[in-house]
């Protein structure tokens, strides 16, 4: 583990890393020893994304397939 601290053993979870600052922290996370879940809006970015990646991407696709609007109890 070469870099300033250690996530080995711990999960982030990323909203938006398909593109930007989601992309680049999904990354990041990763180099230093986190499994990160990844989402995005679509899950052709996503695919994209992880086609761009290197080998310490490891990440798990969660796609919202139908939306229920939340309404008061």
């Amino acid at each position: 583990m070469a870099g300033e601290f250690d996530l080995s053993g711990k999960v982030a979870i990323v909203t938006g890393a398909s593109r930007g600052l989601g992309q680049y922290m999904s990354r990041a996370l990763a180099r230093a020893g986190a499994d990160v879940v990844i989402t995005s809006r679509t899950l052709d970015s996503l695919i994209a994304s992880l086609e761009l990646g290197d080998a310490v991407l490891r990440a798990v696709i969660l796609a919202i397939v139908s939306a229920v609007p939340i309404t008061a109890a």
